[in-house]
């Protein structure tokens, strides 16, 4: 409403002739804005309207006659009856006055030149004055200009005069006789345009006594047309149209028209083998020349589409309408057709499916994903559980306000601080295979309402019954329910059920989160005890591929991301209690000599042997997200850096400061103050003491040993059965698997 007033005070008030422009894309509400206008200004009397949508007459050889023919007949005066009716389809006046009568006589005249064999562009290749190529020229000249003209008026020509016998000096007569002809004709064709635009001006001033009348033609959808069908309107606005009075209201997606006019004007300059040249006339000034006030359509804000969908939806939940509107376009036309989706699988599922077992949140999103991405939803007929890998992947980091705008993710910036280096993660999946998620993971603007409405709402809030709005906690075949469901509208079938892939290992070593995840359902719902003895061994054996160093680096990654879901064995890793930390467990690390820095590298110069005198232990593993996360639920941490948690809960924890880092320790170490070794505390190494491990002077458990050490072991011997001393005689590794660089 507030573009409408804008918009009528600019058509009623600026001075005429005037053309706005109404800039937006397919469905952003600019034929619904225009159409506000028309009914706005058909209620006042000195207001005359012409409603023109170009793409219905697209067809036609001569679009710019269609429109000018649709203009003339909106100025003729009309009967007041039948009442109700629209006022182009009123006869004609049958007792005209003489102000009346003069301008039906005009509009006539109009009409009926409109319909003579004029056309607006040059001759072309037929208005070549080819008579050049004969004059003064001898039989063989003939001969020459008739081999040249064959393909156009040459041929007539020599008919005309008598063959090809016929002397150079009667062609050159028939030639300049073309010439007089062609002239008279571009002349007619001048005097026609001016005599059509001063006839056209004097029937627009007619419109009312005073001559004060104002006739605003709406010319919508020129997008949908065919980009020379486009032209034809833009160019008879300005050859023949154009009088005061006149208002012309263009709806138009301006991108689209613009490449349009640079195609057409590109192709006419082409050259044959050689590179396209400068366009002489460009979309956009093209564009501005014609358009006197352009007017783009804003976007609709979530605020917006909310009220939007509140308007269109009274019957959907309030959680409902706010899924929906984290996820849609902003775009009144992809609302609409969203809405109608909706409400027409609403009832599907309310005859097929007992009370509460679809819920609304959940099949907005589904038939979200179903329209506006439609690859994706593809792959997820294949891949059932795939949504909730987005789902996990998305709530790790949640589209920022800046990458709303301009789609991108930048490493989070503590408040103050200064932001810290993340190294770049490869993909899981080997063999150079793009992930099947990595469109939808990367930080694409496409791909922002995505990943808001899949992390909407936070996972406290998932809600349950007809109201649950995660996917999150469903089974394999509950999420089958809303796909099958959502292809009961699909044009190729696609409520077929894909093919399911067997469960294997190889499944869960394959790199791709989707198989993953996938692989873990297909395994519930076989087993649906995770304690069972199939998903016990599973996890063993890929804790076995997770530590064999025979393995690819890609595999030993998605074996730890597969235990990330299926519950990681090795003890301490994923603790549920502060209790449990203390499975935690601890390689033995003697005191003695080692090499200390290399001669090789400047910043380590000189090695030196260091006699390190005691002994100390240093966690097998690195402190994980599941073990951090305990630290900051029993203390109440505030974490500097809103992602540290976000990674899979066996992941090292990362994005902390080196005072959280401590923190932690410290936090441990007074958990543990009671049992610790006498004289023992629990912080992070020192530099000396990471290197002295690193190369090679560790005490760990042997393959298939039966004790487990940690460092609370009441009866701990360094030497106790079961371990073996990995030690380079000279301690010297250069680095912590050897001495040859491994990438």
């Amino acid at each position: 409403q507030d573009f409408q007033a804008a918009l009528y005070d600019v058509i009623t008030q600026t001075e005429t002739p005037l053309t706005v422009g109404v800039f937006g894309p397919w469905g952003s509400g600019k034929t619904s804005l225009m159409q506000m206008l028309r009914r706005q200004l058909e209620d006042e009397r000195l207001r005359r309207t012409v409603w023109f949508t170009a793409w219905k007459y697209d067809r036609q050889d001569a679009l710019w006659r269609a429109f000018i023919l649709r203009v003339l007949d909106a100025l003729y005066p009309r009967e007041t009856k039948p009442e109700g009716a629209p006022r182009e389809e009123r006869p004609i006046l049958e007792k005209p006055n003489a102000q009346e009568q003069r301008l039906i006589a005009l509009l006539q005249r109009l009409e009926e030149s409109v319909y003579q064999v004029v056309e607006w562009s040059e001759i072309g290749e037929r208005a070549i004055n080819w008579w050049q190529f004969v004059s003064n020229t001898t039989k063989a000249g003939v001969e020459t200009a008739a081999a040249l003209g064959t393909a156009g008026l040459f041929p007539q020509i020599k008919k005309l005069v008598g063959g090809d016998d016929t002397p150079a000096t009667e062609i050159q007569k028939a030639a300049a006789a073309l010439s007089r002809e062609t002239r008279e004709y571009h002349r007619h064709q001048l005097f026609h345009m001016e005599q059509f635009e001063a006839t056209f001006k004097e029937a627009v001033q007619l419109l009312d006594k005073d001559g004060k009348g104002r006739l605003v033609v709406f010319v919508d959808d020129l997008d949908r047309c065919l980009p020379e069908k486009a032209i034809e309107v833009l160019e008879a606005i300005k050859l023949f149209l154009e009088a005061p009075g006149v208002v012309f209201v263009l709806g138009m997606d301006q991108a689209v028209i613009r490449q349009g006019i640079e195609a057409r004007y590109g192709a006419l300059l082409r050259h044959a083998g050689g590179e396209r040249p400068e366009l002489p006339i460009r979309g956009d000034s093209y564009l501005q020349k014609i358009v006197q006030i352009p007017f783009h359509l804003p976007p609709l804000s979530v605020e917006d589409v909310t009220d939007y969908i509140a308007r269109l939806a009274t019957g959907l939940s309030p959680r409902t309408q706010q899924t929906l509107a984290q996820g849609l376009y902003p775009n009144p036309r992809q609302v609409k057709r969203v809405l109608n989706i909706l409400r027409l699988l609403r009832g599907v599922a309310d005859r097929r499916f007992p009370e509460d077992v679809i819920a609304d949140p959940l099949l907005a999103k589904t038939v979200i994903i179903q329209t506006q991405y439609p690859e994706l939803y593809q792959l997820w007929r294949q891949y059932p559980t795939l949504v909730q890998t987005l789902e996990t992947e998305y709530a790790r980091r949640a589209p920022s306000e800046e990458e709303m705008l301009v789609g991108r993710r930048r490493a989070p910036v503590a408040e103050g601080g200064e932001q810290p280096v993340e190294t770049g993660e490869q993909p899981a999946g080997g063999g150079g295979r793009r992930p099947l998620l990595a469109d939808y993971l990367e930080d694409r603007t496409e791909n922002t309402l995505l990943r808001r409405m899949m992390a909407f709402p936070p996972e406290e809030e998932t809600g349950a019954g007809r109201e649950r709005a995660r996917f999150a906690g469903l089974t394999r075949k509950q999420v089958q329910v809303y796909v099958r469901l959502a292809g009961t509208v699909e044009s190729d079938g696609g409520g077929a059920a894909a093919a399911v892939v067997p469960l294997s290992l190889e499944a869960f070593l394959g790199g791709e989160a989707v198989q993953i995840q996938e692989a873990a359902s297909l395994l519930d719902s076989q087993e649906a005890d995770r304690q069972g003895p199939r998903h016990q061994q599973t996890r063993q054996q890929l804790v076995e591929a997770l530590q064999n160093p025979a393995q690819p680096l890609p595999a030993r990654l998605s074996a730890g991301e597969s235990l990330a879901i299926l519950g990681d064995p090795r003890p301490g890793v994923m603790p549920q209690t502060a209790d449990d930390l203390a499975q935690m467990p601890f390689c033995y690390v003697p005191k003695g000599p080692f090499w200390l820095g290399s001669d090789e590298h400047k910043d380590e110069q000189p090695a030196a042997e260091l006699d390190l005198p005691y002994d100390y232990w240093l966690a097998r593993y690195p402190v994980t997200v599941a073990q951090y996360r305990l630290f900051v639920e029993a203390t109440g941490h505030k974490l500097v850096y809103a992602d540290s948690l976000r990674d899979a809960p066996n992941r090292p924890v990362r994005w902390l400061t080196w005072h959280e880092a401590l923190a932690f320790c410290r936090w441990l170490d007074g958990l543990w103050r009671d049992k610790l070794p006498k004289g023992c505390r629990v912080t992070l190494p020192s530099e000396v003491e990471w290197e002295k491990a690193v190369r090679g002077g560790l005490l760990i458990p042997t393959p298939g040993a039966a004790h487990v050490r940690t460092i609370l072991d009441a009866d701990f011997q360094p030497a106790a059965g079961g371990l073996a001393l990995v030690e380079n005689p000279l301690l010297q590794r250069r680095y912590p698997w050897g001495d040859e660089f491994d990438a």
